[in-house]
């Protein structure tokens, strides 16, 4: 049943998907990404009653599920409820902070947003594979008892303490959105490119991308100087291609990371879904898929 509903759903039926998607929950009440799943389908179908009560149920069942507080302000903002949309994205930034998405979408609602982390949260980065790091600004506040405020938007991460200005800018994360399972997310298929650069205003010492805390790359950043900015201040790009063919389907947390010389560190995470690579058979035309061979020695940038 639920295999039809798929079906349905990526054919673009979704009433039939909805109602196919509640016929398996008679048989299976408790499973909450199912309730997820009838949500969006309703909610597709233009029939928000039904969406928000399968919306409700799996909050029932799993009440401190960020993605799901992120589903519940894209529902409200749909249904014209705009105070409860913003209130739905404040909730799934207190269950992930940093998350870029519901920041992004609360700051477009509400022209702001701020997140006031936890100073004393931060731990010293490792290259443990399972380890993961909080976004720390180097710099400490002049006064002891002030909070440092992380501000989020669609274009970068900016990091502001006193007089410095440190920054993250993404500006490539694989080829583009599409719509998954678990929503309209950046889509890794094969060889893909993660670009964009790093502001920092204490030398980096290492740069280090995760999947779900397993580091896929790890090397060195050379820094540039700024012709507008602080006079230690220095620019660090980055251009990394790797092949995600190895990963399988589903939805993952790429984190960058940059260390200073201080052994502090300035993170990055995005959700992602990581899918099959297409290959050249199927798009004969295009000139932009190439297909790597499985002996092929050569790294995938070359």
């Amino acid at each position: 049943m639920i295999a039809r509903a798929h079906r349905a759903r990526d054919a673009g039926d979704y009433g039939r998907a909805a109602v196919l998607y509640e016929e398996a929950l008679r048989i299976k009440p408790d499973d909450a990404a199912i309730h997820v799943q009838c949500g969006h389908m309703f909610k597709e179908a233009g029939e928000l009653a039904d969406a928000e009560h399968h919306y409700l149920e799996a909050h029932r069942l799993m009440p401190n599920d960020a993605d799901l507080a992120l589903q519940f302000g894209h529902f409200y903002k749909v249904a014209g409820q705009l105070s409860r949309s913003a209130d739905a994205y404040r909730r799934a930034l207190e269950l992930e902070p940093y998350w870029e998405e519901p920041a992004r979408e609360l700051e477009q609602l509400t022209g702001s947003t701020e997140i006031i982390p936890d100073i004393d949260a931060y731990s010293p980065v490792s290259t443990h594979s399972a380890t993961t790091v909080q976004l720390a600004p180097e710099l400490a506040p002049r006064k002891p008892n002030a909070l440092r405020r992380i501000f989020v938007d669609s274009v970068h991460i900016r990091l502001r303490g006193s007089r410095r200005y440190d920054s993250i800018h993404l500006r490539r994360l694989g080829s583009r959105r599409e719509r998954s399972p678990w929503g309209v997310l950046p889509t890794l298929r094969g060889v893909q490119a993660i670009r964009g650069f790093c502001i920092s205003s204490v030398p980096i010492a290492d740069f280090q991308i995760a999947v779900d805390g397993q580091i896929i790359h790890k090397g060195s950043l050379e820094g540039h100087p700024l012709e507008d900015g602080l006079p230690n201040q220095r620019k660090y790009v980055f251009n990394v291609w790797h092949d995600f063919s190895g990963f399988a389907f589903g939805r993952y947390t790429v984190e960058l990371r940059f260390v200073n010389k201080n052994n502090r560190a300035y993170s990055r995470r995005d959700r992602v879904v990581i899918a099959a690579p297409l290959t050249e058979a199927q798009f004969p035309e295009c000139d932009g898929l190439v297909s790597l061979g499985v002996d092929d020695p050569r790294p995938a940038d070359e």
